[in-house]
């Protein structure tokens, strides 16, 4: 069964036009008419059409003029060239111009028909493959950019909007703008969208989409509103998975003159859907970090316990101390405490104690709060040393069970981030290799970490001497779920997590090692650009 299209016939000789006009339509193609090449492309700048037929031969503009206009305006048209033999040389430049076939007067119906529905069909699947790997890049979490930049990209890109913005609900039920590409950063931090107000806010209340500028006088779901103001044509599609909605993609024609078709409005259905798969698994992922996050939390508990009793002790230790000083001190005859230097120096010698405690709960406090903080902080420029430190403090007791540590920290290596994110990275790193090292018996090995800056980037290395990663495991390590270790040590997350986080800052984390010698894990981040 032929696939419905939108076709332009394009020939000065009415006769011919009328009966192809006629069969074409017979067939159940939409069909528009034009008499000359002008006329013709008038008409593709009015309307998209998959596919044009036209004469080469014909007064003022001919056929050679339209497919290139054809090929400009829309490439995905296909072009049909109908030619007499006496027109060779002029069917060829067709060919190389983009044309995909040729048909020769005298005209055999059949073969017209025949060659349409191929010219149909390798549209279709043309579109559809990029489709495809446009979806597959959307999903994709490799890229610098962020995934609302990508779906709006391939929103763009797919269907020739030139206005694009993506709007999630938020925890107040109401749409707020995440990225737009014609709206200023102002007006989209103020913009809400209360379900049901608004064409966004009625799109999303029913879970169903509309065209612009159509649906506002024929749906009674927008009855009331006024017009689209500059949008020439729009398409607003909900983000929902099963029936959950996210969010609402607006799609708009600002500037070009021809309206979104019914199968427009089908693709925005496969790329809101994938736009929607990727937004789940973002918020998945995002889950899935912040839990692994506290488990390692979790993990370190007894430690931090250790670390915080630490400083406790000193801080009663010397309170107490300068408590029984004071007590001990000679009265004068009206009760004030006679000091000497001596006890002066003791006194001051136990505060300076109490403040340093003080000082390094406080620094406990930091770590933990800089471990646990959400994604929102997500844009902070700092430097990845204090990252570093943090995982250092809290593994802190693992690492001194297991090995001896070195550090060769750089000087002003700025990053932007997340330093929560990136302290559970190099947390992650610092821990498997304490445990590495665990799995040889009677060995007390070593652990280094390094940073520096090379060539734009801000490059961090972990390495241990332990026993090193097999081969048949070197390739797999960074999989979720996939682990060597016993349950109660691993769940085969965290590598995978470490790797993840690195590629969402834009970065990499690599692996390289050799049987009884070293493991090296090193993340690799773009430098923060210099602030201006």
């Amino acid at each position: 069964m032929a696939i419905e299209a939108h076709i332009l016939v394009v020939d000065d000789e009415v006769g011919m036009r009328d009966m192809l006009g006629f069969e074409l339509g017979d067939r159940g193609h939409k069909v528009d008419l034009a008499a000359d090449g002008a006329q013709a492309i008038e008409q593709l700048e009015r309307a998209e059409y998959d596919l044009v037929i036209t004469d080469v031969l014909m007064p003022n503009v001919d056929g050679v003029a339209v497919l290139k206009a054809a090929k400009e305006i829309s490439p995905d048209t296909e072009v049909i060239v109908v030619t007499g033999y006496a027109e060779l040389d002029s069917a060829i430049e067709c060919l190389r111009a983009g044309a995909c076939d040729l048909i020769q007067k005298p005209l055999h119906l059949e073969d017209l028909l025949s060659s349409v529905d191929r010219a149909i069909e390798h549209r279709r699947l043309r579109v559809t493959a990029r489709l495809y790997q446009a979806c597959q890049e959307m999903l994709g979490s490799g890229e610098a950019r962020s995934l609302y930049e990508r779906i709006a990209a391939t929103a763009m890109e797919l269907l020739g909007a030139d206005d694009v913005s993506v709007m999630l609900l938020d925890s107040d039920r109401c749409l707020r703008i995440v990225h737009a590409t014609g709206i200023p950063e102002a007006v989209q931090a103020e913009t809400r969208v209360a379900l049901g107000e608004r064409v966004a806010g009625r799109v999303a209340l029913e879970c169903r989409p509309a065209i612009l500028p159509a649906a506002l006088s024929d749906d009674p779901r927008f009855e009331g509103l006024d017009s689209y103001g500059r949008v020439r044509s729009g398409i607003i599609y909900p983000l929902a998975v099963q029936d959950v909605v996210l969010g609402v993609l607006n799609l708009n024609r600002v500037h070009a003159s021809r309206h979104f078709r019914r199968t427009d409005l089908e693709t925005a259905g496969i790329i809101a859907a994938q736009a929607a798969l990727a937004l789940r698994n973002e918020r998945l992922a995002q889950d899935l970090v912040a839990s692994e996050r506290m488990a390692t939390i979790g993990q370190f508990a007894a430690g931090i316990v250790h670390e915080l009793g630490n400083p406790l002790t000193y801080i009663s230790a010397s309170a107490t101390l300068a408590r029984e000083i004071l007590g001990s001190l000679p009265r004068d005859a009206e009760g004030s405490c006679l000091l000497a230097s001596g006890d002066l120096r003791d006194i001051q010698d136990s505060l300076s104690h109490v403040e340093q405690g003080v000082d390094r709960l406080g620094e406990i406090a930091v770590d933990m709060r800089r471990l646990s903080r959400k994604e929102e902080d997500s844009g902070e420029r700092f430097d990845v040393n204090e990252a570093i430190r943090t995982a250092m403090r809290i593994a802190g007791p693992t690492l001194r069970r297991s090995a001896e540590t070195s550090t060769e920290l750089g000087e002003g290596l700025l990053v932007i981030g997340s330093s929560g994110q990136l302290s559970q990275v190099f947390l992650n790193l610092l821990v498997n290799a304490a445990q590495s090292l665990e799995t040889v018996p009677g060995k007390r090995g070593k652990i280094g970490i390094r940073s520096w800056r090379d060539a734009g980037k801000v490059l961090v290395e972990v390495t241990d001497d332990g026993p090193g990663i097999p081969p048949h495991h070197l390739s797999r390590i960074m999989e979720p779920f996939y682990t060597t270790k016993s349950r109660e040590k691993g769940s085969g997350l965290g590598l995978a997590i470490s790797r993840e986080i690195a590629e969402r800052h834009g970065g990499s984390l690599r692996v390289r090692s050799r049987a009884c010698e070293e493991t090296a894990f090193t993340v690799s981040l773009p430098a923060a650009p210099p602030s201006g």
